[in-house]
């Protein structure tokens, strides 16, 4: 399948277009950030937030801000309107899995799931969605290895992180929220989870807990964005 959207590596940011018409630039992740977590402005050696975290490694296309215009930004937050925005963002990923974070040594990818009741709801055709599965089947399509989608975790009830105010609360309400419905799926496999943000890593890691519990070798984190945690720092 062709698409409209394009994306090409430039340097520190992904040139975006549609239709052959320029639409911006996706700019990449700089230093300093954590290479454990992607937490921006910390360095492995300084960082805190990843020292309980089930996820061997986050990777992320650049920095999300929530009131930011940037079009990184603004496409992950389209994401959770318009399918079709997983098109870009897909794309890019793919192009930083294989050409700038090079990773290998991946089994397959797995999205984190949604409750039934969390949905997305297209706007234009009422579809419903899960964003983090449409990311993972356009990097699986686009990437080079053609990394296969194991659609293998459940989430147990509806649960918002961003309603709740404090990191460990975050961590408190993901406690026990995932499940693998099938371990031999997922039995000795290196597996790179698909979301569309990250900030207090507290779903991605009980995601990778339920996998890790299943069976899985290692699991690491890749999303479009990473959001600077701006609470207190956990107390460990």
């Amino acid at each position: 399948m062709r698409f409209a959207w394009k994306c090409e590596l430039k340097q520190t940011r992904i040139a975006v277009s549609f239709s052959d018409e320029y639409k911006g630039y996706y700019p990449l992740l700089n230093e300093p950030y954590c290479k454990r977590c992607c937490n921006y402005g910390e360095t492995e050696k300084t960082c805190k937030f990843h020292l309980r975290d089930k996820v061997d490694r986050t990777f992320a296309i650049g920095l999300y801000q929530k009131s930011s215009e940037d079009l990184l930004s603004k496409h992950i937050r389209q994401l959770k309107q318009w399918r079709n925005r997983c098109v870009p963002l897909g794309l890019a990923m793919a192009l930083c899995l294989d050409e700038v974070y090079k990773i290998k040594g991946i089994d397959c990818l797995v999205p984190v799931p949604l409750h039934k009741d969390e949905l997305k709801h297209d706007k234009n055709s009422s579809i419903e969605y899960n964003h983090a599965f449409e990311l993972a089947t356009i990097i699986s399509r686009y990437s080079d290895d053609k990394l296969a989608v194991i659609d293998v975790l459940t989430k147990r009830r509806p649960e918002k992180m961003r309603s709740q105010p404090t990191y460990e609360d975050r961590w408190s309400s993901s406690k026990d929220l995932y499940q693998c419905e099938d371990h031999r799926a997922v039995a000795r496999t290196s597996i790179l989870l698909i979301d569309d943000v990250r900030t207090s890593g507290a779903t991605a890691s009980a995601c990778a807990k339920a996998l890790l519990d299943a069976g899985a070798k290692k699991v690491s984190l890749f999303v479009a964005g990473v959001n600077k945690y701006e609470g207190p720092t956990p107390q460990l």
